[in-house]
């Protein structure tokens, strides 16, 4: 965000994130995000999840554990927890 910007490359960014010392970030990001939003959809499309998908799963799981707890459990699922850890 703006703070980030201005603490670590000194500079404080114009409206819509651009700045003019900062013209070929700008550039990649105007390049990057499209393509980005396309590999996202085609994965959605395919059903299929890559590395950081798994990892942005895991922090959601950590972070609020209820939905998925109650997932499994109406779908019968029993885990049992003991002194060793997971059975």
């Amino acid at each position: 965000g703006v703070a980030w910007c201005e603490g670590t490359l000194g500079v404080t960014p114009a409206p819509d994130g651009q700045h003019p010392l900062l013209g070929t970030h700008n550039r990649l990001l105007a390049i990057g995000t499209p393509v980005l939003q396309r590999y996202d959809a085609a994965k959605r499309r395919a059903g299929m999840l890559d590395y950081d998908d798994l990892i942005r799963g895991a922090e959601r799981l950590l972070e609020d554990p209820e939905p998925f707890l109650k997932e499994i459990m109406n779908r019968g699922v029993e885990i049992f927890f003991d002194e060793n850890g997971l059975d």
